[in-house]
C-alpha cells in the first residue's frame, strides 16, 4: 500500500444515504457543501446468519469540484489494515490506500505522528470504523482538513459491548447478529463526522470485520464511498463488491462446516476481540481482560476457576499483545497459548486462518 504525495482540490463533504439492513438508509458520510444527484443500482447480497437481503444504495452521480481525473487512483487513508484489505479488494488498482496503525502496532494504544497527520491531509477519503483513536483525530480534521472526506465503514451496524459475551461475572448474553444489523439511531451509532466527535465509547467493540455478515457491510459501504468519489468506474467497484460477497460467503460455508462441531464452546482469548466471530459460529467468547482492560486479581482468579472447571487447554492472545498474563492463565491450568492475528490484511482470507488454528487447537 502506498501513498502519493499529490495534494487535492478543495472538496465538498455530503450528507449521504448507506445501507443498512433495512428499507431506511442512514448516513454514511460527512462532506461539507450541497449535496449531489443520485443514482441507485441494485446487487443481491446473502448475509450468512443474517438473512438474504438486496443490495440498494444511493451514490453519489456528480463528482465532486476539484477532484482529481476519473483516470488517477483515488487515493484514501483507513485507520487499520483490515479496512484496508478490504477497500483494494473492492478498488483494485482504482484506488491508492495508506493505513494509519501499521503492522504489529495495537489501534487501541496507538497515536498517529505528525508525518502520517500530514499525509492523511492528502487523501480524498478517510475509512473511519470506530477506533478510539479516530475520535482525537476529529477536531484536527474539522479544523485543519475540511475537504477531507469522512466515511464510517461500519455504518449501518450496531456494535456490541465489551461484556456481552457470556463472562466470568457479568453473565450478559451476546446478542443475536441479525440484532447488529439495524437502522442506525441517534442512540446506537451515528456516522460520519458527528460520530466520532466526543469522548468515545470506550464499552463498544469495533472488531465487525471478524464477522462475515458484518464484514459484507464494511465492504458495501466501501463501495458505496468510492463510486460517489469515482462514479465513473461504479460498474468496476460493483463487480468487485460481487465478488468480494461471493469469496466471504463460499468461505463462511465451510468454516460453519468446520467449527459446527464445536457450537456452544467457550473461546478463552486474552483480548475481547473475538466477539463477533464467536457470535456468528455459535462460541462463546471469555476474555481475560474484562471490557477491554486488565483484570483485577478477582477477576483474574475467577478466570481461572472457570478455565479449570471447562477443562480449557488453549488461551488465545493476539501478536499486538502482551502475552505475559495469558501465559500466566495458561500455566495456572496447564493450558498453552496460541496466537491469533485479527488485524490482518487479507480478509476474508484471515477468518479461514483464525477458525483452522481454532479447530487445530480444538481437535
Amino acid at each position: 500500500m502506498h501513498l502519493s504525495g499529490r495534494s487535492t482540490g478543495p472538496a465538498r463533504r455530503l450528507p449521504w444515504p448507506a445501507f443498512a439492513v433495512s428499507p431506511t438508509r442512514t448516513p454514511l458520510v460527512t462532506f461539507a457543501g450541497t449535496a449531489l444527484a443520485a443514482f441507485a443500482w441494485t446487487v443481491p447480497v446473502a448475509l450468512a446468519g443474517a438473512g438474504a437481503v438486496p443490495f440498494a444504495p444511493s451514490l453519489a452521480h456528480a463528482q465532486p469540484a476539484g477532484s482529481p481525473a476519473a483516470t488517477e487512483p483515488v487515493q484514501v487513508f483507513a485507520s487499520i489494515l483490515p479496512q484496508a484489505g478490504v477497500v483494494e479488494a473492492i478498488g483494485g488498482d482504482l484506488v491508492r490506500v495508506d493505513v494509519l496503525v501499521k503492522p504489529g502496532q495495537e489501534p487501541h494504544t496507538y497515536e498517529p505522528g505528525p508525518r502520517q497527520i500530514a499525509a492523511l491531509g492528502q487523501a480524498r477519503i478517510f475509512f473511519t470504523i470506530g477506533m478510539p483513536f479516530e475520535r482525537r483525530l476529529m477536531e484536527l480534521i474539522r479544523s485543519t482538513y475540511r475537504d477531507l472526506v469522512v466515511v464510517d465503514m461500519a455504518a449501518g451496524i450496531a456494535q456490541r459491548r465489551y461484556g456481552e459475551e457470556t463472562g466470568i461475572e457479568e453473565g450478559i448474553g451476546a446478542p443475536e447478529e441479525s440484532e447488529l444489523l439495524r437502522e442506525q439511531s441517534a442512540t446506537s451509532r451515528e456516522t460520519g463526522f458527528e460520530a466520532l466527535t466526543g469522548a468515545p465509547d470506550e464499552t463498544a467493540d469495533p472488531h465487525v470485520w471478524l464477522s462475515p455478515a458484518l464484514l459484507q457491510v464494511l465492504a458495501r459501504n466501501a463501495a458505496e464511498a468510492l463510486s460517489a468519489a469515482d462514479p465513473s468506474h461504479r460498474e468496476i467497484y460493483l463487480r468487485n463488491l460481487e465478488s468480494f460477497a461471493s469469496r466471504t460467503q463460499s468461505i463462511d460455508r465451510r468454516i460453519t462446516e468446520q467449527l459446527a462441531p464445536y457450537r456452544g464452546r467457550s473461546l478463552f482469548v486474552f483480548h475481547p476481540s473475538f466477539g463477533y466471530f464467536s457470535d456468528h459460529y455459535g462460541l462463546t467468547q471469555v476474555a481475560i481482560e474484562i471490557e477491554g482492560k486488565e483484570p483485577t486479581p478477582r477477576q483474574l482468579a475467577s478466570t481461572i476457576e472457570r478455565a479449570r472447571a471447562e477443562g480449557v487447554k488453549t488461551i488465545f492472545a493476539e501478536p499486538e499483545f502482551d502475552v505475559k498474563l495469558a501465559e500466566t492463565v495458561a500455566r495456572a491450568i496447564g493450558a498453552r497459548v496460541i496466537l491469533l492475528d485479527p488485524l490482518a490484511s487479507d480478509l476474508p482470507n484471515n477468518l479461514e486462518r483464525i477458525a483452522a488454528r481454532i479447530a487445530a487447537a480444538w481437535e
